[in-house]
């Protein structure tokens, strides 16, 4: 199945908020499905790293 994933799913695990695990287990059934992300989504998670000490963890989020 494809499944587009949202902005969201990536910050609750980022952030360990509270639906991290459940976010987490979405992203680890790969083998089930195709994932997609918005180039927008990518762009807000850039932002949210945007100061100098987390632009690597966007490097490490999103390598090139």
């Amino acid at each position: 199945m494809k499944v587009l994933i949202d902005t969201n799913i990536f910050l609750e695990i980022i952030l360990w908020q509270e639906k991290a695990p459940e976010a987490r287990n979405l992203l680890e059934r790969i083998e089930d499905h195709e994932f997609f992300i918005t180039d927008y989504s990518l762009h807000s998670i850039g932002v949210y790293f945007s100061d100098w000490e987390g632009i690597n963890l966007f490097r490490n989020f999103w390598p090139t």
